[in-house]
């Protein structure tokens, strides 16, 4: 958005000419919203209502903010895609975007479920994919990216083919040869749970009802969609859950450090479990 990147073949022309396809869209308070239900009060964007009611509008352009000029909408790069004539210009881009011939899309949402599954993505970090992070076994990833095309784009079927095969069934057990090994998938890798799942498996385990304050009695942590509302002593913050105000995946922290480790020894959500 500031500036070309200093090595990749993106720049800040690209980014005013993708912006542009939401140019025209219309964003209104929708009226589940109390008045504090806001996200993302501290990112530079500012508060955002939690619940927005979305629609299209006739009118509305990007000004590019380095020259000043109105930025018209262009794909970053080619893909074959059909839209119906009268497409709105998001729709235009949720086809190119989901084209066969979008030689990103489908890597990118492939590469993403492969590193939720493994721990590790072909490409990582997994929100960084460019010409200069190239991925450790390309050959799996393309035709991980083919089955995922090929299926209609088939969640499902992405998931079932890669929890079939043998790197995602190996144990964390190690030898020798493989102990030092974190990219090629030579063994399972260790990991904490999501602050969200660890929350919900401690009281599936004890059979305790949920009571995370704000929310209805009985709601996973799981199911919440406001970032700002927690369980007690601040658990799921303090095991990583991200503020979401920002879209990157590293956002989110699930190492194990000393707060996490005391919320879990005696920490009220736990305690109350």
């Amino acid at each position: 958005k500031c500036h070309d990147h200093p090595f990749e073949r993106w720049n800040t022309d690209n980014y005013y000419e993708t912006a542009a396809y939401f140019g025209r869209v219309n964003l209104a308070r929708d009226g589940k919203n109390s008045a504090n239900q806001n996200i993302g009060g501290t990112a530079v964007e500012g508060a955002k209502p939690l619940y927005e009611i979305v629609t299209d509008a006739k009118e509305g352009e990007v000004t590019h903010e380095l020259t000043g000029k109105v930025a018209e909408p262009d794909f970053p790069y080619e893909a074959k895609f059909a839209a119906k004539p009268d497409a709105t210009r998001r729709e235009q881009l949720a086809a190119w975007m989901t084209s066969p011939d979008n030689r990103y899309f489908a890597l990118s949402y492939a590469n993403r479920v492969w590193g939720y599954l493994t721990g590790t993505g072909l490409i990582e970090p997994i929100d960084d994919i460019r010409a200069g992070n190239p991925p450790t076994n390309p050959e799996l990833l393309a035709y991980l990216t083919k089955e995922f095309t090929g299926s209609g784009f088939d969640i499902r079927k992405l998931m079932a083919e890669i929890c079939k095969s043998r790197a995602y069934q190996l144990s964390i057990e190690t030898n020798r040869w493989n102990a030092d090994d974190g990219a090629n998938y030579s063994h399972a890798k260790a990991r904490r749970l999501p602050a969200e799942v660890l929350y919900d498996s401690v009281y599936a385990v004890t059979g305790a009802m949920p009571n995370i304050p704000g929310a209805v009695p009985g709601m996973r942590a799981a199911q919440i969609v406001d970032a700002q509302t927690d369980a007690k002593g601040g658990f799921l913050a303090t095991l990583g859950r991200p503020p979401r105000e920002s879209a990157c995946e590293c956002d989110r922290v699930n190492d194990m450090q000393l707060g996490s480790v005391m919320s879990l020894l005696s920490g009220p959500a736990v305690g109350d479990a």
